[in-house]
């Protein structure tokens, strides 16, 4: 989530995840990042988050999005 764009503002430096780019042989079940989030939920590790479109074009798919929207 740290990696979305801030409206308005230019970020200096990218936002990195740590560990390995998985084998695109051996991906993970549900989110595909789920092995090397900081925030993973108990469901990225089942199910692949939707699709969201945030607005001005960027696509996001995270759980967190909605978790974040609820409050």
């Amino acid at each position: 989530m740290a990696s979305l764009p801030a409206s308005g503002k230019r970020r200096e430096t990218l936002y990195t995840i740590p560990g390995n780019v998985p084998s695109i042989l051996e991906m993970p079940t549900g989110c595909k990042f789920c092995t090397r989030c900081a925030e993973v939920l108990d469901r990225c590790r089942t199910e692949e988050p939707p699709l969201h479109n945030l607005g001005d074009g960027h696509l996001v798919r995270c759980h967190l999005v909605e978790e974040r929207a609820r409050g």
